[in-house]
């Protein structure tokens, strides 16, 4: 008798055991990785980039020579929808869980708000917030399309993992999706969007151009409203108002001709305002330190800094206009007034989105060259 208990009583835990009835294998799950959106005609058209687990998951020293990455396209009402036309199509479960990157057509920047384009992304529980975000205004399918070279996986690209070359060449820092809309929804903060296209001049594979991707340039908003683009060679003087810029390449020119070339690390910033007849005058310190990488006419250490400092000096203002012809703050030297002195922002910056009483007046620059590499002369 009592074995029967015993043996009933097994069987009765045997149904409270968990079990694996829902176990899917990881080699059978499309796993998206990135995302783009696109609008036209009240229509959205998503792109999804999807790679299988070898894709993500490599042995080390094992490389294919060329990945095989599957580009969808679905088409909607909203996102929703249109990535719901996707999984109509899909032959596998599809995981979100690995997406790394958003891009967004620049048709979909110019005629819907952040607000409609993301809200899908932030509400699915299983796209994390720290995805990078672009702009484009090349095709997106384009974009996913292009494989890094050596049999690298497209998972660790530019596309999914641009903060790897901005630590070595620091131009226009890429941008997290929680971080642009943090400053997207502060009214004080002019959010960046990097533009993301790619060219074929720099790289062959078997004499034969390359594809690669590249930032070039970035786009702005400021009150919830977007304000234009501002292109690579006017983006150049928002580095140094950016104290995570590790590594800046400057060169300096003597009559026309480049006479030395230095990498500069992460600034150091002060700002300062002064209100004049309605009107906001800021004055700027850079402090800099950095080190020279190459000397092609010999001079002295008064004159290398100050066509360094002239240098930096003239692209901070450079930058500065061309915000100011999209009439947007892209250096963000209103943050500062906004967080700290609101009275001032409220009266004088807030009823003035249009940039028109906003002025540079002095920029103090002051470089500390640390060391000339190995080379120990050829400067005084």
């Amino acid at each position: 008798m009592a074995s029967i208990i015993k043996l009933k009583l097994v069987i009765l835990l045997m149904f409270l055991l968990s079990g694996c009835w829902d176990y899917k294998e990881i080699h059978q799950i499309t796993y998206v990785t990135a995302i783009g959106i696109d609008y036209k005609d009240k229509v959205f058209t998503v792109y999804l980039l999807a790679l299988n687990f070898a894709n993500i998951a490599q042995r080390e020293g094992v490389r294919p020579p060329k990945h095989n990455s599957l580009v969808g396209t679905g088409k909607g009402a909203t996102v929703t929808e249109a990535m719901f036309d996707l999984y109509n199509s899909e032959q596998q479960r599809v995981y979100w869980g690995h997406v790394s990157t958003m891009i967004i057509g620049e048709a979909a920047l110019k005629e819907i708000t952040v607000e409609q384009l993301t809200d899908t992304i932030n509400r699915y529980r299983e796209i994390r917030y720290n995805i990078w975000i672009y702009g484009t205004d090349v095709p997106i399918n384009k974009l996913l399309d292009i494989q890094p070279n050596f049999g690298y996986s497209p998972y660790d690209s530019k596309l999914m993992k641009p903060d790897k070359t901005y630590s070595q060449f620091s131009t226009i820092k890429p941008m997290y999706l929680y971080r642009f809309l943090s400053e997207y929804y502060e009214r004080g903060v002019t959010a960046m969007l990097p533009k993301l296209v790619y060219e074929k001049s720099h790289w062959t594979e078997n004499s034969k151009p390359t594809p690669h991707l590249v930032i070039d340039g970035a786009y702005f908003y400021s009150y919830k409203k977007f304000r234009g683009e501002v292109s690579f060679s006017q983006m150049n003087g928002k580095r140094y108002l950016d104290i995570e810029a590790e590594r800046m390449l400057i060169t300096i020119k003597q009559n026309g001709q480049a006479t030395a070339t230095f990498v500069l690390n992460r600034p150091e910033i002060i700002t300062r305002h002064t209100i004049q007849d309605g009107q906001v005058y800021y004055d700027i310190e850079i402090l800099l330190t950095g080190y020279l990488d190459e000397l092609i006419k010999e001079m002295s250490q008064a004159t290398m800094n100050s066509l360094l400092q002239k240098k930096v000096e003239q692209e901070v203002r450079k930058t500065f206009e061309a915000g100011k012809k999209i009439k947007a703050d892209i250096l963000n030297l209103n943050t500062p007034v906004f967080r700290f002195d609101f009275s001032d922002w409220n009266e004088f910056i807030w009823p003035n989105p249009d940039m028109d009483n906003i002025h540079i007046r002095n920029i103090d620059v002051k470089v500390l060259i640390k060391y000339t590499g190995k080379y120990k002369g050829r400067i005084d």
